[in-house]
């Protein structure tokens, strides 16, 4: 069952995507959104999946609350058995969840990507060399992703994340031990 109350979602800029929507779908029923262009269908859709948060009420999935965190619970508790999650979460490693491949490109890419302002790397250049050195360190060195590189990366995001939220050790010193494993940091 998914369930809608009242859902609204304005970003920060203030506009208003999507406006106190409600509706129920039960499981086994099958539900379309059907509306004019840019009425917020895909908004409400990425906030279902938790791939964007909600601004205003709640949205319930098999009766529990689909806030940040609410997949992970459900699925340790064993309240259900599949769920969307960020493959990157540290709690996969940790319960030794399974990641299955999206080898049909169903799901966005959500790949990460150093990005620097073109007046900051004029200003100091030496910082491409040294994002190329830190890309070159995870798994396909930069090259185009493969969905095998995609997973491996996503491995070893989960173990980073995994140190800070599971072994809660802080970021800096994370990202400090990786960096010096690396060679990338003295």
């Amino acid at each position: 069952m998914i369930r809608l109350e009242k859902v609204t979602k304005i970003y920060p800029d203030g506009t208003q995507a999507v406006n106190n929507v409600s509706f129920e779908v039960q499981k086994g029923e099958l539900c379309v959104l059907l509306d004019p262009s840019g009425c917020g269908k895909t908004t409400t859709m990425k906030m279902i999946n938790r791939l964007i948060s909600v601004t205003n009420d709640r949205i319930f999935i098999d009766r529990m609350d689909n806030t940040p965190g609410a997949s992970l619970i459900a699925l340790k508790e064993h309240k259900t058995d599949i769920a969307m999650v960020f493959g990157t979460d540290a709690s996969i490693a940790k319960y030794g969840w399974h990641v299955y491949s999206d080898d049909k490109s169903f799901f966005p890419p959500h790949d990460l990507t150093p990005y620097v302002r073109k007046d900051t790397l004029v200003k100091h250049p030496e910082i491409a060399g040294i994002l190329n050195k830190l890309v070159a360190t995870f798994p396909g060195g930069g090259k185009p992703a493969t969905h095998e590189i995609a997973a491996e990366c996503r491995k070893v995001w989960q173990k980073l994340n995994a140190e800070v939220d599971i072994e809660k050790m802080e970021p800096g010193e994370v990202a400090h031990k990786y960096l010096y494993q690396r060679k990338l940091k003295r």
